[in-house]
């Protein structure tokens, strides 16, 4: 019947795109993987959205997307521009393009950035290598668009991977598969061409050749990543799904794991993943949807949010910072629930965290002094939760029977993105 050959064509397909990514990889993805276990045992991680935008104090790397004219975009100082013309696009977005020539954060301090993020009970450290706009925070000669090319001249991602590593925290790399300021990517030219989020202006099922060559400068990206810094975390943002964003991702595993076989992988959108993806500050859907349902299952999840009020990932000079004690909510409701709080903490143009936000590190850590057992190296007990107000876990290695009932001070899950305090 005509259902029975959807069903098997369905069936088939399905087949077809696992058995791809097994055949491109001798490696196992998922659970199973050994970097999982120092994944499952980091609770808490801190992302760094940074770059040359920085000196804008706008979002980082949205400023670029214009999908039809006339479009509306974020200038300098979070002002909004409206664009009517190639022209007017193509000027607007190579200002963004020469922030990096001005780019020199001198107070770049990655050593005491470790500490502090230490001390704050962060394990591991996500920085954006390379995000959509295409600066590359890295040594690398598949882009002069990189921070050795700016007057600060020097690899920052280097610099923070050895300091992170020199406190025994585990390094993470950011990298956008999307690179907006690229031609084989928003073509015919990247600083005219409308181009959608996340999406090649073009299908790359009908002009091959011009995304294979797109293809080669993405893994190209991610080899120097995995040979020259070797990271314990590749996070692969948005979009990598078959067949308009087929990034192929998979091609580069082997390398990723060669250079470190602990390395864990996220790619959004994509064929394979070693942790469950969620949704970008959706720290109130823990509260519902996880937890009692993925740990018989064995998977493990991870909420990427951001500590500025504005909820803007790049430097906001216009945002205060959430309360240390909505930060605590979260990550206890995580802990209890089996998943990892990724806590985005957004460096200024000169290379150091505002007041505000060293404010609210200096809270976490006089918190997790005291109690961070309950959240490092520990696993949800039964019965997990009391709606709201408590939440449940014991170490992973405890043989006592011993358990911690974590009471936040603030409900976990709100959204506070209207404060500016």
């Amino acid at each position: 019947s005509r259902s029975v050959e959807r069903m098997t064509s369905s069936f088939f397909l399905l087949v077809v795109l696992c058995c791809r990514a097994c055949a491109w990889s001798p490696y196992v993805y998922g659970p199973e993987v050994p970097g999982m276990k120092w994944f499952t045992n980091s609770s808490l991680g801190m992302f760094i959205h940074w770059g040359p935008v920085a000196q804008w104090g706008t979002e980082i790397s949205f400023p670029l997307v214009c999908e039809a004219f006339p479009c509306r975009v974020q200038g300098a100082n979070r002002t909004m521009l409206t664009l009517h013309t190639p022209q007017e696009l193509a000027a607007h977005r190579q200002a963004y393009r020469d922030l990096a020539q001005t780019f020199n954060p001198t107070q770049y301090d990655p050593d005491t950035m470790a500490q502090l993020a230490q001390e704050a009970g962060f394990e591991y450290v996500v920085l954006t290598t390379i995000h959509c706009d295409g600066f590359a925070n890295f040594k690398t000669n598949h882009t002069q668009y990189n921070v050795l090319n700016t007057p600060y001249g020097r690899d920052t991602f280097g610099m923070l991977a050895a300091a992170l590593r020199k406190r025994g925290l585990r390094v993470g790399a950011y990298v956008c598969p999307s690179l907006w300021n690229q031609d084989t990517y928003w073509q015919p030219s990247a600083l005219t061409a409308l181009g959608p989020v996340c999406r090649p202006n073009y299908d790359p099922t009908t002009n091959p050749q011009l995304w294979q060559r797109y293809l080669a400068l993405l893994h190209g990206l991610v080899s120097d990543l995995a040979t020259q810094y070797q990271p314990d975390l590749f996070w692969f943002d948005c979009s990598n799904a078959p067949p308009s964003t087929d990034t192929r991702l998979e091609a580069v595993l082997p390398l990723i794991r060669a250079h470190n076989p602990e390395a864990v992988v996220l790619t959004r959108n994509g064929v394979f993943s070693d942790y469950t993806e969620t949704n970008d500050q959706s720290e109130h859907l823990a509260l519902q949807l996880l937890g009692q349902y993925q740990m018989p299952a064995g998977l493990r999840f991870e909420i990427p949010a951001v500590l500025q009020s504005s909820r803007q990932w790049a430097y906001d000079p216009y945002s205060g910072q959430k309360p240390a004690s909505l930060i605590l909510a979260n990550a206890m409701l995580l802990a209890a629930k089996g998943g990892n709080y990724l806590v985005n903490v957004a460096p200024t143009a000169q290379g150091v965290w505002p007041a505000s936000a060293l404010t609210v590190l200096g809270q976490l850590r006089d918190w997790m002094a005291v109690n961070g057992e309950a959240i490092h190296g520990a696993k949800p007990l039964f019965p997990y939760a009391w709606g709201t107000q408590y939440y449940v876990t014991q170490q992973a290695q405890d043989q006592t029977g011993a358990m911690y009932i974590m009471v936040p001070a603030m409900q976990p899950g709100l959204d506070l993105s209207s404060s500016s305090s």
